[in-house]
């Protein structure tokens, strides 16, 4: 009967020792300096941000959105692109001086649909038409900046 008393005693002790260990060894490590300025950005949604642009150069079209170059199709005054892996997708008319159209955003985690965004691109220079895209419409009632 005595030896298991001896053996709970031991393993008592053994852990408390390891414990008091672990405790002394956190005690002794300075913590990291964090102080500094901090910041973050929130992005509420899927989708992309950014200046929107098509280029025209004779009878093609491109489209330069967030760090993409993309070919446009162009079919009587429809234009088109979409960027790859289905990030979404843009499909506007060409109306008098300005094209005007939707980004369609892509499938949402939340909603599981694609939404669509309003656009107009104005004229920005010979044969190069520019809009802002902001938000996309999955996350309408936050703030823009």
């Amino acid at each position: 009967m005595r030896f298991p008393r001896v053996w709970t005693a031991l393993i008592g002790a053994g852990s408390f020792t390891m414990l008091l260990a672990i405790a002394v060894a956190s005690l002794q490590a300075p913590a990291p300096d964090l102080s500094g300025l901090w910041a973050a950005k929130i992005r509420n949604g899927p989708g992309f941000r950014g200046p929107l642009t098509l280029l025209r150069n004779g009878s093609e079209w491109r489209a330069d959105f967030s760090g993409y170059r993309i070919p446009v199709r162009a079919a009587g005054n429809a234009v088109s692109f979409a960027l790859p892996d289905g990030k979404g997708a843009f499909r506007g008319k060409l109306t008098s001086g300005a094209i005007v159209g939707h980004w369609i955003s892509d499938v949402t985690r939340v909603a599981g649909r694609a939404f669509a965004t309003p656009v107009v691109l104005e004229p920005n220079g010979k044969n190069r038409s520019t809009a802002m895209c902001r938000r996309s419409m999955t996350r309408s009632r936050t703030t823009s900046p």
